[in-house]
């Protein structure tokens, strides 16, 4: 689950180490296939078989729509396109995205 306006990272466990492969992407997608962000290796933190992708609030705050598709791929070190399942990520929708705190 992702709680919109929230900055916590999305954390993906894969199935095999990907560490070392030479080309990773990770997509989110809306429900109506708008691309919402993309992360390649650079962007990420990756060890072993988890990824890191952050995610500002911002980018969660504009997040619309009950879920979001989360995909990925990569390049192996043969240059064999690897493919994973897509996942479903549910966002809870939150009324206070913008919280304006002031100073007296």
């Amino acid at each position: 689950m992702m709680i919109q306006g929230s900055n916590n990272p999305l954390v993906i466990q894969f199935d095999q180490a990907v560490d070392s492969l030479p080309q990773l992407v990770v997509s989110l997608w809306s429900a109506s296939g708008a691309s919402l962000k993309t992360w390649a290796l650079p962007d990420m933190m990756v060890d072993g078989d988890t990824a890191v992708c952050p995610l500002a609030e911002s980018e969660t705050a504009a997040i619309g729509g009950a879920k979001v598709t989360l995909e990925a791929k990569g390049l192996d070190g043969s240059g064999n396109t690897v493919f994973w399942d897509s996942v479903n990520i549910y966002v809870k929708s939150r009324q206070d995205r913008i919280i304006r705190l002031t100073g007296a």
